[in-house]
């Protein structure tokens, strides 16, 4: 399994805009990554490592929390 500040490629749900590096991410209910909330309702499993649009479900690099 990953451990904490290690770099992995995860599969993240169509829909996500991240903007910038670093935005924090949740599993969602399908089991795919999504930006979490940032009022700290969600636990955040990794942060995002590449800007990315997603119009697909699709790979995006990120770092373990």
């Amino acid at each position: 399994a990953p451990r904490s500040g290690e770099y992995v490629n995860v599969l993240t749900a169509t829909g996500n805009n991240i903007t910038s590096r670093g935005v924090g991410l949740t599993r969602n209910g399908a089991g795919l990554l999504a930006i979490a909330a940032t009022d700290g309702t969600e636990q955040i499993v990794a942060y995002s490592d590449e800007i990315v649009n997603l119009a697909a479900d699709a790979l995006v690099r990120v770092r373990i929390a």
